[in-house]
């Protein structure tokens, strides 16, 4: 199932920190603070684990992230306005791989 994460992070390292992690486990950058992709079921379980950590609760600042799950669909009817994000295609349109 793919997913859309989004945050507000306002310490630097922490914000790369989260932009590489999310890159690691196959995500793609939508927008500076917006990532979608869809990671199997043990990468999606890691991801849950690692953000608890970093945004665990009792933090002063604000930060906040949210991991949204979308259908296939959802992604396909997105309506994008400006140019269409980089690899895009990817998410609506992923490529079949058949290996034999």
């Amino acid at each position: 199932m793919p997913y859309l994460f989004c945050y507000d992070i306002e310490n630097d390292t922490k914000r790369l920190k989260t932009a590489a992690k999310l890159i690691e486990l196959g995500f793609q950058r939508v927008q500076k603070s917006v990532f979608a992709g869809d990671p199997g079921e043990y990468a999606l379980r890691s991801l849950q684990d690692w953000l608890k950590r970093q945004f665990h609760q009792g933090t002063i600042n604000r930060d906040v992230g949210l991991l949204l799950p979308c259908t296939q669909r959802q992604l396909e009817d997105a309506l994008v306005f400006g140019c269409d994000p980089p690899d895009w295609h990817l998410l609506t349109d992923p490529p079949n791989t058949l290996i034999i």
